[in-house]
């Protein structure tokens, strides 16, 4: 076993496998060691263990698990010692093909900067890497490139012929600037040697593809429902990121130094109070979806909120046009009348019944509104003797889900009703 000497590893490190599965056939027994190769034809992982030996091709449950090499690096010494006694800083090293018996042959081995990022600009810089594979040294070597933004096709263009002379085996890195300014947008990068009487044109190519992740687009449409004296439930859309913040302040509006910096990571919890806190408002929530219910709240107190669209590593943060809304959670006696009240059935499709035993309210107005906040329709009951019981009509209400807001002017909870 490539992680230690020993036949089974004591402890696997994190992230030290490529695991795959079979959709036909298998691994035979006796196999590990066998070697797994990049797109560079790099060697980076060695089979180091799944099943094997079962012979049936159609058996799609059969995985097999390869070392990645920058691990054995690290756990076999062994390795480490012998490839780099003086412990040199290489990231890769190229092979040499002791058979290689092609005089021209050139190609592109590296593109640099084909990972997401939110750092590109209007000239960022890009980095290739060409390499003579042949056995004979090289001068005079055309190479082209070209930039497609894969939303318009629009294509940047450039070529340079490099000069000089390359000895086989021997590298040369080339760099250029490019556009790659626009939020949202992926990129295609292709790069492509054109050697005259190259005699391998499998390798003179090479493609990577980057998408810019700078957020630009805010989150919108904040609301508030299924509320308590104790917690709530915050919804929003999404902006153009893959993740969004919510931040929660007690008391007053959120202000700037309630905003997060960009290139600081912060820990979310719904418990108020207990994730990050960013100038005294908390974060509550951090991910890619557009929900978050939050709990631990004072009852009777008003709370404000933001949402902060945010993307890559190190992070950034959308911190213009930030969606911000407010609202007061349920008092002790909204809680009472939360427990108190009775709306059924749920869900319904013709009407709901209302009940409610309680003589310290004479009149209550029920309000209808989409998960949006928009109003649908408002009811007006009156008491009658110690209770109010009504029954309200659903027959022109869309199917869907709505809250239901019962207000006594002194009291007031809420209620999730399914219109089906």
């Amino acid at each position: 076993n490539i992680f230690g000497g020993g036949a089974v590893p004591l402890e696997i490190p994190a992230q030290a496998l490529f695991q795959f599965q079979w959709t036909k056939g298998w691994m035979e027994g006796g196999s590990s060691g066998s070697t797994l190769f990049d797109q560079n034809k790099r060697l980076v992982g060695t089979l180091t263990g799944g099943t094997s030996g079962v012979a049936n091709c159609n058996n799609s449950l059969r995985t097999n698990s390869y070392g990645r090499f920058s691990k054995h690096w690290e756990n076999n010494l062994v390795i480490k010692q012998r490839l780099s006694p003086n412990n040199a800083s290489l990231q890769f090293l190229e092979g040499l093909d002791p058979n290689n018996n092609i005089a021209a042959n050139v190609g592109v081995t590296l593109i640099s900067s084909t990972v997401d990022g939110c750092a590109y600009s209007a000239n960022t810089p890009i980095t290739f890497r060409v390499r003579n594979f042949g056995s004979q040294a090289q001068s005079n070597i055309p190479v082209t490139w070209t930039v497609r933004n894969l939303t318009t096709n629009a294509e940047q263009t450039g070529s340079i012929t490099i000069g000089g002379t390359l000895a086989s085996i021997s590298t040369v890195d080339i760099t250029f600037n490019a556009n790659l300014s626009s939020p949202g947008v992926s990129y295609l990068i292709t790069v492509t040697t054109n050697l005259v009487g190259d005699g391998n044109t499998a390798n003179d190519q090479l493609q990577g593809t980057l998408t810019n992740r700078n957020p630009t687009v805010a989150a919108s449409n904040i609301t508030f429902s299924n509320i308590t004296s104790t917690s709530m439930t915050i919804t929003f859309t999404g902006g153009n990121a893959r993740n969004r913040m919510v931040v929660m302040k007690q008391g007053s509006a959120l202000t700037i130094a309630n905003y997060p910096v960009n290139g600081q990571p912060y820990s979310s919890d719904s418990n108020f109070e207990v994730g990050s806190s960013i100038g005294g408002a908390y974060v509550v929530y951090q991910g890619s979806g557009n929900q978050a219910t939050v709990s631990n709240l004072t009852p009777n107190a008003t709370y404000f909120v933001g949402v902060f669209e945010y993307d890559c590593t190190p992070v950034l943060y959308l911190i213009s046009n930030v969606p911000t809304g407010s609202t007061q959670v349920l008092s002790i006696e909204d809680k009472q009348l939360e427990v108190n009240l009775k709306v059924y059935p749920n869900p319904a499709s013709d009407f709901i019944s209302i009940e409610l035993n309680d003589n310290r309210y004479s009149v209550a107005e029920i309000n209808l509104t989409n998960t949006l906040g928009k109003s649908i329709k408002t009811y007006q009951i009156k008491r009658e003797s110690d209770n109010f019981n009504a029954k309200l009509s659903l027959q022109d209400i869309p199917k869907g889900i709505y809250i239901l807001q019962f207000n006594t002017g002194k009291a007031k909870t809420y209620k999730k009703i399914i219109v089906n």
